[in-house]
């Protein structure tokens, strides 16, 4: 549940910040904004997403290295744990939109900013868990986003910003049990999913 950091030859510390979490942590990305910041959004077992304003500085002395210092976090909680995270910026607004989903077969897109939940997807007869996610710009107010089930079916779906809803486009059983993890590339053809993303 801590915020380790493996670069202590920079002069990072150890640990960042114990007890980030309170339970596991699943997944972390960073995230910059349009004044050039980072923004740090992590997932776990506790069902929340946290968002922490990241920065790297400086350390004072020669030969110190960098630092990190993370600012004050906020959580925004969720029904289920969340295991996975993507974010995108947003084709209408300089905000940052987070596409996350984990312990039930569910998704959300939050807003990184208002730390608000736009939207949920829920599929109503299938059991499992989201293993992972990506997401692509696909139109002014549209994104792409995949989704990898553990019941082995990737899920591809659209989402409007405009109507803050997610409509499934498409789903295809590619793994005999489950997906654990993927890569999206843009403009890029999946071709073993039968996707093509133009």
């Amino acid at each position: 549940c801590n915020i380790l950091s493996h670069s202590s030859r920079l002069g990072f510390p150890d640990i960042l910040r114990p007890e980030f979490h309170g339970r596991e942590i699943c997944c972390v990305a960073l995230v910059p904004d349009p004044a050039g910041s980072l923004t740090m959004l992590t997932g776990g077992e506790a069902c929340t997403v946290t968002i922490t304003p990241f920065e790297v500085r400086p350390a004072p002395g020669p030969g110190s290295g960098d630092r990190v210092v993370l600012g004050t976090h906020a959580n925004v909680r969720f029904p289920t744990s969340i295991r996975c995270i993507a974010a995108a910026p947003s084709r209408q607004s300089p905000a940052t939109l987070v596409f996350c989903g984990g312990g039930q077969p569910m998704l959300f897109c939050l807003d990184a900013a208002r730390r608000a939940v736009l939207a949920t997807w829920a599929h109503t007869t299938a059991d499992g868990r989201v293993m992972d996610i990506a997401t692509l710009p696909a139109g002014p107010a549209t994104h792409t986003v995949l989704a990898a089930f553990s019941d082995g079916f990737f899920r591809l779906f659209s989402f409007s910003e405009e109507h803050r809803r997610f409509r499934l486009q498409s789903e295809h059983a590619f793994h005999a049990r489950y997906s654990t993890s993927f890569l999206l590339y843009e403009r890029g053809l999946i071709s073993e999913c039968g996707f093509h993303c133009s």
